[in-house]
């Protein structure tokens, strides 16, 4: 029966009910949708059996040296395993037979030792973990990766079949093992045997360490961590004591718990997807606000009606209902509304999913976890209605009955708690500009970083990158020179280019030597390959100099700004002509030219010397500077391209991509960042605005006859929407003056990990202000409006 009275009384409010289910339901789709993902990040590497003792050895980089590998195995005690794990690349896997597939350019490869499995447990479904690795001619697959080879095939007739990589290296599958049927970090699907020869050309040195040489221990029980770590360090210290003095760095390492490989973002060359804990927080903490505006916005349209219900809380009352009665019947209106927003946010969810499903995680859909999902949802939904339904429960409780049945017991009701309901309001419009502020600052930042002069030409430039295993057999070498001297013909190109993209994501280094009066100087640079078009192709101006000459038996480098001062030249000019030697060359080379500072990476990174070295051999990116500017001739040019790519390279699909996009590529974090910024924006403003629109429905209850008196002397509509819209005015400009501050800061903070930044201008803060004062006044124009026209004799006729 009271839950019936109850349905009866929200039907009769659909339009308070309405809001409040569609307020709570964003609220509570947000928070769900935040929990799936911190939910489904946090469980990485939780299921590792004994994961309190495993740990990657680790500096400012996840690399080692290839002679601390031998060392922690066979030197450090407390070690029960030492598991070296090196990336491979073999390219263009395939399996022997009719029922084959092939995989280009397979990821997820490494080459390791037996104890491998000792470390992370696999179910084994063929094979035997013991003698799977015990030759060099054998790979062990997961099933998923020979499920991709042999479609279809039982995983029993797969085992012992053959593999070919490079079209030309038969594996034996000695083993195949079960996907890990939980999060983890350990993702490779592929395995060999590591061969440690002596041929490695660093095989000896403890000052080189390359990420794709990777060391993993596990200690023995009741062995500190710490001071393992320590006795690693104190041993690379030891060997590279010289090169420490002389060079004036250091290198420290460290062992890095298990529970930390997925939050390791900080340091570089991690070789599997990793997560910035501080998004996790910040998406938690976002989680947090929306579901408290949700709540809000809740108590503020609850507590604008109970002066419309001032009657019927008094007849209850007079009947004898008790106070627990009455919060009983407010908190189960509560929980109806709560329930219906839960189940509306199911679908808001799955919506939402979908169009944001570049930002969810990958992977995330194959591991359910139904029961935690089901435990949130249901403690959700108990949160939400405690914290909405108790305050204006207990507010009808702190009421006298001779009050409540008064004729003026609607103003009685509401005079009291309207500072309260407007500090409400105030504080989602605070949330609400810090949102607007930020999506603005950030979007700012991010147009900053996509129009700014790079230091070189991008515009009608495209790229294309050969496939790897078809650059690698040895008739495809020169195929990338065939293919510029093919477009040097057309009159649509107007340069080609094989190097070595100017601006990526990856840099690499290497060491260059100067021979000076007081001795050899050594300068750790950025070097990139290049050809004798590189510069006309990404417009590059040349301050001192002239190209390289590839006539010449040694073609010459050409500098940056930055490398001219790092190498000790006094201008552009002084450096041209000099000599340098690089670290895989003993050969010196001239400087032919210096060109001004190009930016490398993104603008997270200052621009830092670099040396151009001709070298389009190494390279299979192809850059191709299109003649016109106008995008509507580009087809024409495109399709040439085409043709000639597949003239030389035949079945080779035919992709490119323009040079603008891959530099856009580069901010993927950050556009995902304000991808978020921007839904939070947009979901706490639509929830700040139906808290506005209930104190504005209050407002106007509360003062009808007041705007009857006022109609009657002689007051215009405009007057009176004004007179009400000003106090809601007066509450969004609070909220902008407290939050702009809160918003500068938080982006100072955000910006301050860029080395080339935008400066926080006032004017942002009066956008985002008057963005908020807009919205106020499109919300409770409605409500001020329709009690402007309102007809004065309605309102005074119980006077």
């Amino acid at each position: 029966m009271q839950f019936k009275i109850t349905l009866r009384h929200l039907w009769r409010n659909r339009l308070f009910t309405a809001l409040n289910i569609v307020g709570l339901a964003v609220g509570i789709s947000a928070c769900w949708m935040i929990f799936v993902i911190v939910n489904y990040e946090g469980r990485f590497n939780k299921r590792i059996p004994d994961g309190d003792r495993v740990f990657q050895v680790v500096s400012s980089i996840a690399g080692v040296p290839r002679p601390m590998i031998e060392f922690v195995a066979d030197e450090i005690a407390g070690v029960e395993l030492a598991v070296p794990v090196h990336l491979q690349t073999k390219h263009d896997g395939h399996g022997e037979g009719l029922d084959a597939t092939i995989i280009d350019d397979p990821e997820k490869q490494i080459a390791t030792i037996s104890q491998y499995f000792d470390l992370v447990h696999y179910e084994w479904l063929t094979g035997d973990k013991a003698t799977a690795l015990d030759a060099p001619n054998k790979v062990v697959l997961t099933q998923s990766r020979a499920s991709q080879y042999f479609p279809g095939t039982d995983l029993q007739d797969i085992h012992g079949r053959t593999l070919m990589y490079n079209d030309s290296i038969p594996y034996i599958i000695s083993g195949i093992v079960a996907d890990l049927p939980y999060e983890s970090s350990f993702e490779w699907q592929e395995f060999f045997r590591v061969e440690l020869t002596s041929d490695y050309r660093w095989a000896d040195s403890w000052n080189v360490s390359s990420v794709n040489e990777l060391l993993y221990v596990k200690l023995k029980a009741h062995v500190a961590a710490e001071e393992v770590g320590r006795r690693i360090d104190a041993i690379n210290t030891m060997h590279n004591k010289e090169n420490f003095e002389k060079y004036q760095y250091t290198q420290t390492y460290r062992l890095l718990p298990l529970s930390e490989f997925h939050y390791a973002s900080a340091i570089g060359g991690m070789q599997h997807r990793t997560v910035d804990k501080a998004v996790l927080y910040g998406l938690v903490g976002i989680a947090l606000f929306l579901i408290l505006l949700a709540v809000i916005n809740y108590v503020n349209l609850s507590t604008a009606q109970l002066p419309q219900r001032a009657l019927e809380i008094g007849v209850r009352k007079t009947l004898g209902g008790n106070p627990r009665q009455l919060i009983g019947r407010f908190l189960l209106e509560t929980f109806a509304i709560t329930l219906v927003a839960a189940l509306l946010s199911i679908v808001l969810s799955a919506v939402c999913s979908h169009l944001l499903a570049d930002f969810m995680p990958p992977n995330i859909r194959l591991y359910d976890h139904m029961g935690s999902k089901l435990l949130f949802l249901t403690a959700l939904i108990a949160v939400v209605t405690l914290s909405a339904g108790i305050y204006p429960a207990w507010l009808v409780t702190r009421v006298r009955t001779v009050n409540i049945l008064k004729p003026q017991a609607a103003n009685f009701m509401g005079a009291g708690r309207i500072s309260l309901r407007k500090s409400l309001v105030v504080f989602q419009f605070i949330i609400a500009m810090i949102f607007i502020s930020c999506s603005l600052i950030i979007g700012e930042q991010l147009r900053f970083a996509l129009t700014k002069d790079l230091g070189f030409g991008r515009e009608a430039v495209l790229s294309l990158n050969v496939p790897a295993r078809i650059h690698q057999q040895q008739m495809n070498k020169e195929k990338p020179l065939l293919m510029k001297q093919a477009l040097a013909s057309y009159p649509e190109i107007a340069s080609v280019s094989i190097s070595d993209p100017p601006m990526d994501d990856m840099l690499g280094h290497t060491t260059f030597f100067r021979q000076r009066d007081t001795g050899l100087m050594e300068v750790w640079s950025g070097a990139k390959y290049i050809d004798e078009d590189y510069l006309h192709t990404f417009s590059m101006e040349v301050l001192a100099g002239s190209n390289i000459d590839v006539t010449k038996a040694t073609p010459g480098l050409i500098l940056n700004n930055a490398a001219v001062s790092a190498f000790g030249f006094k201008s552009p000019h002084d450096a041209i002509g000099k000599m340098l030697i690089s670290g895989s060359s003993p050969e010196p080379k001239p400087i032919a030219a210096v060109v001004p500072d190009f930016h490398q990476q993104d603008f997270r990174n200052p621009m830092s010397p670099v040396v151009l070295m001709f070298g389009y051999h190494m390279q299979r990116d192809i850059h191709i500077k299109l003649a016109s500017t106008n995008p509507e001739g580009w087809h024409h040019a495109i399709e040439k391209i085409e043709t000639a790519w597949q003239g030389i390279y035949p079945g080779v699909p035919f992709t490119f991509r323009f040079y603008d996009e891959v530099i856009s590529a580069l901010y993927t974090k950050e556009r995902q960042t304000s991808t978020l910024v921007n839904a939070a924006t947009g979901i706490t403003i639509f929830i700040s605005c139906l808290g506005l629109f209930g104190l504005a429905t209050l407002t106007a209850f509360q003062r009808t006859k007041e705007i009857g008196i006022r109609k009657v002397l002689g007051a215009s509509v405009s007057g009176i929407v004004t007179m009400l819209s000003n106090d809601f005015v007066k509450l969004v400009l609070v909220a902008v003056v407290i939050a702009s501050p809160i918003a500068w800061w938080a982006m100072n903070k955000w910006l301050d990990d860029f080395a080339y930044r935008i400066d926080i201008q006032w004017w942002m803060f009066a956008v985002a202000g008057l963005a908020a004062v807009v919205i106020a006044l499109l919300t409770v124009s409605w409500q001020a409006i329709r009690a402007a026209v309102a007809n004065p004799v309605d309102s005074l006729r119980d006077e």
